[in-house]
């Protein structure tokens, strides 16, 4: 167990900032993607053109736009929190101790 520990607020709150960056940076490219994956195949024919592209258009697109931006902005939101309940539990620390003896 550590004998101290210590919280740098504002670089907790400078990495929930980049990990909403990086959440929106895969949000992003899974648009990106699914844009530039249409494009390409824009000229097909045929039923496998249309399988493929529902694939794509579906659980791939809600896979790369939607979930994975999701799941990394539960990191943030979790770090987020964390910063929260420490101040707090700070706070009620320091609440608790007398500024006198009197």
């Amino acid at each position: 167990m550590a004998d101290r520990i210590v919280f740098d607020y504002e670089a907790m709150q400078s990495a929930v900032t980049k990990i909403q960056e990086i959440a929106k940076a895969y949000r992003t490219a899974g648009q990106n993607f699914n844009e530039s994956f249409n494009d390409a195949i824009h000229t097909w024919e045929g039923d496998s053109k249309n399988k493929l592209k529902n694939l794509i258009d579906g659980d791939v697109h809600n896979l790369l736009y939607t979930n994975i931006p999701a799941f990394v902005e539960g990191f943030a939101t979790l770090l987020n929190e964390n910063i929260t309940q420490m101040q707090t539990a700070d706070s009620a620390i320091a609440d608790s101790i007398p500024s006198t003896l009197g």
